[in-house]
């Protein structure tokens, strides 16, 4: 597909769920957070575009690569930008890499890690022949080149991004994010509406009411949504059992876990390890 009337397009190489995908067009907000399984890779050609992910406002400026996990819920909330590219990798052909550990580790706690912005150029030359490959016969020479990058990448990022100290960009927004952080610090503990807001020091219903409007989904489904991609790294990196793995991310049950998972996921725990073991 082609950029017309200033839309995003798409080049499309299907390989599971939205599979590896490259866009290209100008940024759409978007009304309330959204999740996939894939890795997301962005590129702003000009401009910035700033995510609410997580419990943080993140803007990404002009040349700098940006990767995060997208199964953690997160919104596109402004851009301010005429082109920006973005990829999704699937986790299978992302694990499959064996990047290093610690930057694994920090893509699927939930971080989002940028380069230091020095590669623009060379950013920008790969971006623009991902876009075009994937959409064809060569589609196999930019995984490769991908996962180049992403070496690179891994190789050269500061090691204080990977301890949970998050580059410039990031901002807290307001009482609502503080909400989510106490949310992903806490989501392997039993967790209430009062507990959450009593930890900001909010009245229960406002409290919903305020998460509600800033993050378009309720204090629960968020919670929710942060355990399902927690079970996801975990059926992804370990060989705990499904029991095991929903008393780890705070369901409490099985039968809680599997309603949750197979909502969000579309399918069981124990499929979605098979389909990314088959894969690995």
């Amino acid at each position: 597909m082609k950029q017309e009337n200033g839309k995003l397009s798409q080049q499309v190489y299907l390989l599971s769920g939205l599979g590896l995908r490259a866009w290209l067009g100008n940024p759409s907000l978007m009304p309330g957070p959204h999740r996939h399984s894939e890795i997301e890779l962005n590129f702003v050609c000009e401009g910035t575009i700033t995510y609410l992910h997580r419990d943080t406002l993140i803007t990404i400026p002009a040349g700098r690569l940006a990767l995060f996990w997208a199964a953690i819920p997160h919104q596109l909330v402004e851009g301010h930008t005429s082109t920006y590219y973005f990829v999704t990798i699937p986790l299978e052909t992302f694990l499959a890499w064996k990047l290093p550990q610690p930057f694994t580790q920090a893509l699927l706690f939930g971080d989002l890690i940028m380069d230091d912005g020095e590669n623009t150029i060379y950013n920008q030359l790969l971006l623009q022949r991902w876009y075009a490959d994937l959409g064809g016969d060569r589609a196999f020479i930019a995984l490769m080149e991908i996962e180049a990058r992403l070496w690179r990448l891994a190789l050269d990022t500061r090691q204080s991004q990977l301890n949970g100290h998050p580059p410039p960009g990031h901002t807290t927004h307001s009482k609502a994010s503080q909400m989510a952080k106490f949310i992903v610090e806490h989501y392997d503990e039993p967790l209430t509406v009062e507990a959450i807001s009593t930890s900001v020091g909010l009245h229960p219903n406002y409290a919903m009411q305020l998460f509600k409007r800033v993050f378009g989904l309720s204090l629960l489904e968020y919670v929710i949504q942060y355990r399902v991609a927690q079970a996801q790294r975990l059926l992804a990196t370990t060989d705990d059992n499904v029991l095991t793995i929903a008393i780890q991310t705070g369901f409490g049950s099985s039968s809680n876990f599997y309603m949750a998972f197979k909502k969000y996921c579309g399918q069981s725990p124990n499929t979605y390890r098979y389909a990314l073991r088959r894969t690995v």
